[in-house]
């Protein structure tokens, strides 16, 4: 807000920036070599920013981009990762099976990020919710180059599977980032590792 300071003003305007090449590996090592919980919170993180950028483009054209915050800000009517998911659907943007896993990825991220416990991809409970994306099992879904040669090799065989939960969650995340930013006209570059 304008009433923060400027070391907060400052500090949101950084949280805010795009993406760089320089910045990419930075994001694909955070993406890939992390923790569970830190793949889960940051891959829906990228899904929810391609989300918000799909939404900007359907914005009348004359819109101000300063005020963005305004709509899509912490306490503004689209300002949530569930908003966003609803006005999506509500408008038919996108179809159910869309508005399913988006959803699921949601409930996923909240999971892993408000947990006081720790636990994998592999505990039956988060392997039985990734089970049931969809967008692994669809044409065009993919697994990211980048992601299959960071993994150690005793890991690969895992990673290399849709049918394994960690790997049906970055597919399904990076699918579906992928499919609205192609429908934003944003050109999908090398972070999400394109076949």
């Amino acid at each position: 807000m304008a009433d923060d300071p400027k070391h907060i003003r400052d500090f949101k305007a950084l949280c805010r920036g795009d993406v760089t090449l320089a910045g990419l590996s930075d994001i694909e090592a955070e993406l890939y070599g992390g923790s569970d919980r830190a793949r889960a919170v940051l891959l829906a993180s990228f899904v929810e920013n391609a989300l918000q950028a799909f939404l900007q483009l359907k914005l009348r054209p004359s819109y101000p981009v300063k005020e963005y915050r305004l709509l899509f800000g912490a306490m503004a009517p689209i300002g949530t990762f569930s908003a966003k998911i609803l006005l999506g659907y509500a408008f038919n943007w996108f179809g159910p099976d869309t508005y399913h896993d988006l959803n699921l990825i949601r409930e996923l991220r909240n999971g892993f990020a408000h947990s006081r416990n720790s636990f994998p991809f592999e505990t039956p409970e988060v392997a039985e919710v990734c089970k049931r994306l969809k967008a692994p099992d669809t044409g065009g879904s993919f697994i990211p180059k980048s992601y299959l040669e960071m993994v150690p090799i005793e890991e690969l065989p895992a990673a290399s599977n849709k049918r394994h939960p960690r790997t049906r969650y970055l597919s399904a995340c990076h699918t579906i980032a992928q499919r609205l930013l192609s429908n934003s006209g944003i050109v999908v570059g090398n972070m999400l590792d394109l076949p």
